[in-house]
């Protein structure tokens, strides 16, 4: 699991490099994707020096840093979403995306306060890959849109 975390924040980390670029021929954001860049070196040292603790727990300063770190990580993948949304609502060929963007950012946001209120439940494993979902959606959309304007 861990070398999938790996190869796949190594992955979203290229990719956003040339997301500027590979937006409206780079009249694209920059905020987003620096936002996204940053979410995703997050990414790197969750798998690399921070994994969860046995059984889920969040008991060493590894586990610690592992929460506080997903959490950063997902509120600046939130906050990209809300800077493309910005930036690209007004761009016609953009413009649906632009929308995608603002609805998966509330759909994230609400599934990372429902995730932070049932922390200590025992569902809290279900529900972290529930949050998951509209990240890899949106990356997967972002992708396509990429590719399709381009």
């Amino acid at each position: 699991m861990q070398s999938f975390i790996i190869t796949s924040s190594i992955l979203l980390f290229v990719f956003y490099i040339g997301l500027h670029e590979g937006m409206n021929d780079g009249g694209g954001s920059v905020v987003g994707p620096i936002l996204f860049l940053t979410s995703s070196v997050l990414g790197i040292l969750v798998a690399l020096f921070f994994p969860l603790d046995a059984g889920g727990e969040i008991i060493t300063l590894s586990g610690k840093m592992h929460l506080i770190l997903v959490v950063s990580s997902g509120l600046l993948t939130i906050a990209g979403m809300v800077a493309l949304w910005f930036r690209l609502q007004l761009v016609e060929a953009w413009s649906a995306f632009a929308t995608y963007s603002l609805i998966s950012a509330i759909v994230s946001l609400v599934l990372v306060i429902i995730s932070g209120i049932f922390i200590k439940s025992k569902y809290r494993g279900f529900l972290e890959r529930l949050g998951v979902t509209p990240y890899q959606l949106y990356y997967l959309v972002l992708s396509l849109m990429v590719f399709l304007n381009n």
